[in-house]
């Protein structure tokens, strides 16, 4: 009986996912399509009128001035941090994770994890005689 068990686990379990198989194809082949809905009325779709594309909207008209703010302030940024490096051999970042947490045991109430890495670098000299060298100065911190 022991050798027969494993046996009949195994052709149930074959079975049950040729079940499965056959019954997902014939639920996707049975799917309703767009316009194949009873809700619809037979007949042709409304034709719109097509939409003028050399029409600026006057919607989103402001959006330009605060773009063009936004990339003036990135590029003056770029600059600053380029002028750093080429002239004083420093490089900075700070990359920043947000990570949430929703589901708690207990049914605690969820939490976000803010992780954030401040990174300095200083190459004070490069290709010399003695060499080249770099002090990196690293952080990470953890906050809930």
């Amino acid at each position: 009986m022991l050798c027969k068990r494993p046996q009949l686990v195994i052709a149930a379990s074959i079975s049950l996912i040729v079940v499965a198989v056959a019954a997902s194809s014939a639920m996707a082949q049975s799917a309703p399509q767009p316009g194949d809905s009873l809700s619809e009325p037979p007949g042709a779709r409304p034709i719109f009128k097509p939409i003028n594309l050399d029409i600026e909207a006057p919607s989103l008209d402001f959006m330009k001035d605060v773009t063009k703010f936004l990339n003036d302030f990135h590029d003056e940024y770029r600059r600053f941090k380029k002028e750093l490096r080429r002239d004083y051999g420093l490089q900075y970042s700070m990359p920043v994770s947000i990570i949430p947490q929703w589901g708690t045991p207990n049914g605690g109430r969820g939490v976000v994890q803010l992780v954030y890495t401040p990174t300095i670098s200083w190459s004070p000299f490069t290709n010399t005689a003695a060499g080249s060298g770099s002090f990196t100065f690293a952080l990470q911190q953890t906050q809930f």
